[in-house]
């Protein structure tokens, strides 16, 4: 979902504090495109202290977009990693190869004071760095990776249960990691069309 319509839903909203809304208003402006978010923060198993935020962004000129958030994020462009994504459409059986940049970045918010915050930014946010997940790729794939997200938004009750409790285990009681992700990725290819298979080729 395009970020500015996101951040008008009263809960996703309150899953935000301020500098990671002004952080993604400042990104979208920077590069010139707007940018969407999907996955758990428009569900309830979004951990604001652990869970990535994740964003997608198209564009006609990919690598011109990818220096500029490198620019942008003050990181090596070694940071940049290249992935390619092979979706198979459950029904069809046709497959469609998709390729992208990807990187994970940390938000400072220390100085952000406590004076500003609210009630329950008190109880959610007590650490100082946010996570996101950002991936960046070509415009013409733009309807073609929405829809695919749009598994990310409602998923039934009891697998979002799941992922909940494995999520706790996994950031609170050590669970394996491994298990974990494997766990996950089945139960979100539950609610899609379309089956992926995520690899990274290399970095910039």
């Amino acid at each position: 979902m395009d970020f500015e319509k996101a951040i008008k839903i009263k809960d996703v909203r309150r899953k935000l504090i301020e500098p990671e809304i002004h952080f993604l208003k400042e990104m979208s402006n920077y590069l010139g495109v707007p940018i969407y978010i999907f996955g758990s923060l428009f569900r309830f198993d979004y951990f604001p202290n652990k869970s990535d935020i994740d964003i997608s962004i198209f564009s006609d000129n990919v690598e011109n977009t990818v220096h500029r958030l490198v620019d942008f994020l003050g990181i090596s462009s070694s940071k940049i990693k290249i992935f390619k994504i092979k979706s198979v459409n459950k029904k069809t059986h046709k497959t469609k190869i998709i390729w992208g940049f990807k990187t994970n970045y940390r938000l400072d918010v220390e100085d952000y004071s406590y004076n500003n915050r609210k009630w329950h930014d008190l109880l959610y946010y007590p650490k100082r760095n946010k996570r996101f997940e950002i991936m960046v790729y070509s415009n013409k794939y733009t309807n073609y990776i929405n829809n695919i997200n749009k598994g990310h938004f409602r998923l039934p009750f009891l697998c979002t249960f799941v992922i909940f409790f494995l999520k706790s285990c996994y950031y609170y009681f050590f669970f394996s990691e491994i298990i974990y992700k494997n766990i996950k990725r089945e139960i979100l290819e539950l609610s899609k069309t379309h089956k992926e298979e995520f690899s990274v080729i290399g970095t910039l």
